[in-house]
């Protein structure tokens, strides 16, 4: 009879340890799918960032395609890039960009596929000694003046931590 009456005591706390686990459970993985929408939100914010510094990079009067080009958006003059990448690489030309292009480092590669060659340029690089860095990758095109022709392109951007 004593036996049974502890066991009828004992009752009510595994019950309460056994809810207990199950909502630890479930927080759990409530948790965890709040991190992952958070991950997929900062990669989202990430990608509008970079196509945000597309459209600044691309609209610089120093980088942009031609008037004559039937696509001028999402396009670069490659021989304006070289041009850029030597002012750019000057510390007192760079502060003047510092303003619209910020804490960030922005490499061009281009390929032209019917020769088969690819060329790497560093256009900016104001992102200094960060520790945090994002990097995003956007593909566009690169208008070769002397060929007369556009190639396909990724501009490289690095950007600090906020």
């Amino acid at each position: 009879m004593r036996r049974r009456a502890q066991l009828q005591t004992l009752e009510p706390i595994i019950i309460v340890v056994i809810l207990a686990l199950i909502v630890g459970v479930v927080l759990l993985f409530v948790v965890r799918a709040g991190g992952a929408q958070d991950k997929a939100s900062a990669r989202a914010i990430d990608e509008r960032e970079a196509i945000a510094m597309l459209r600044k990079v691309t609209s610089l009067p120093e980088l942009s395609c031609p008037l004559s080009e039937t696509v001028r958006t999402f396009c670069i003059d490659g021989a304006k890039a070289q041009a850029f990448a030597r002012l750019a690489a000057d510390p007192q030309e760079r502060l003047a960009y510092y303003p619209l292009l910020g804490s960030s480092r922005i490499n061009l590669t281009w390929a032209d596929l019917s020769a088969g060659t690819t060329r790497s340029l560093l256009l900016y690089d104001g992102l200094g000694n960060a520790s945090d860095v994002s990097q995003s990758a956007t593909y566009f095109t690169v208008y070769d003046p002397v060929q007369d022709a556009r190639l396909f392109a990724t501009l490289t951007i690095e950007r600090g931590a906020r």
